[in-house]
């Protein structure tokens, strides 16, 4: 499976490589998320990993799924990938805070939402050509009160 990981740019990103944002300084954000779902991934994928902050995303190479993480920030640069990706029947998935807290707008664009740290079954989802669902959530065990401190 070829998959490829986004991380949008925030501002104008169209600029990126131009300017700079905030006096000099680009604003970027951690890329942990996705280092984590590559990791998740199945031994055998061919992962690329792209900071649209950094590097330009590969549009015209062909993948078996798009994987984008979004915050508010950069929700609307990465809706625009969606729409893209799915213009070429690539299948998209958007996880991330933004969709994991307004899920039915991130379905506005995306073939499916990650809810949380679920992205192992979207894999498992696609290797066994079982088709996505269009919400996956993570299954957390509950909360106990018995691991927090007491006073």
């Amino acid at each position: 499976m070829k998959l490829l990981l986004i991380s949008p740019a925030t501002g104008n990103w169209r600029q990126i490589g131009r300017r700079k944002f905030f006096n000099g300084r680009t604003f970027r954000f951690s890329m942990l998320s996705l280092l984590t779902v590559a990791r998740l991934s199945p031994p055998d994928t061919d992962i690329r990993l792209v900071d649209e902050q950094i590097e330009t995303v590969p549009l015209d190479e062909s993948f078996d799924l798009v994987g984008i993480t979004c915050m508010t920030a950069t929700a609307p640069r990465a809706f625009e990938l969606c729409t893209y990706f799915k213009q070429r029947h690539i299948p998209v998935v958007l996880g991330g805070f933004f969709p994991s807290l307004n899920p039915q707008k991130a379905l506005d664009y995306a073939d499916a939402v990650v809810v949380g740290p679920a992205f192992g079954r979207v894999c498992a989802a696609i290797l066994k050509r079982a088709g996505l669902r269009r919400f996956i959530t993570a299954i957390l065990p509950e909360p106990s009160l018995r691991r927090c401190p007491e006073k």
